[in-house]
């Protein structure tokens, strides 16, 4: 029996929690699963039977492997996703010019122990910043393509 935990799809575009699901089948991150040919998830860690052990194997829902193609989101549907899926390119372009500054103050002022305790360490604050960074570009695309 293998372990794995789930994202469900909403739209092609992972959403949600993860949850604990169990399968015959070897999955791997990444495959695209079902309950009962419901809903589809997609695969976002392989685990252990820890979940099972303790809330009992009789609670941990099965999956089974999807094997048609899920058609991928575009980059515009994956940013604008969650709470943010109805906003405007300007909010979400404000938004991401908003975190960078926080985050940029963060560098600059804050203790090298918060820094370690939030981001795992300047270089982890680093490779959120230019995250932050990449979206702002794609979202200034999306913004001209509109236009």
């Amino acid at each position: 029996m293998n372990y794995i935990k789930a994202k469900y799809l909403k739209n092609g575009v992972p959403a949600g929690a993860s949850y604990n699901f169990k399968s015959e089948e070897d999955l791997k991150v990444g495959d695209i699963v079902t309950v009962g040919g419901n809903a589809k998830m997609i695969v976002t860690e392989i685990t252990d039977d820890s979940f099972a052990k303790v809330y009992g194997e009789d609670k941990v829902k099965s999956v089974v492997k999807v094997v048609e193609p899920v058609q991928a989101a575009s980059e515009e549907q994956m940013i604008r996703t969650s709470c943010y899926e109805n906003a405007k390119t300007d909010e979400l372009i404000g938004l991401a010019k908003g975190n960078i500054c926080q985050l940029m103050t963060i560098a600059i002022y804050d203790s090298d122990e918060h820094i370690e305790k939030h981001f795992g360490g300047e270089f982890a604050l680093l490779g959120v910043i230019k995250s932050y960074v990449e979206l702002l570009e794609k979202l200034q695309v999306i913004k001209e393509s509109e236009e």
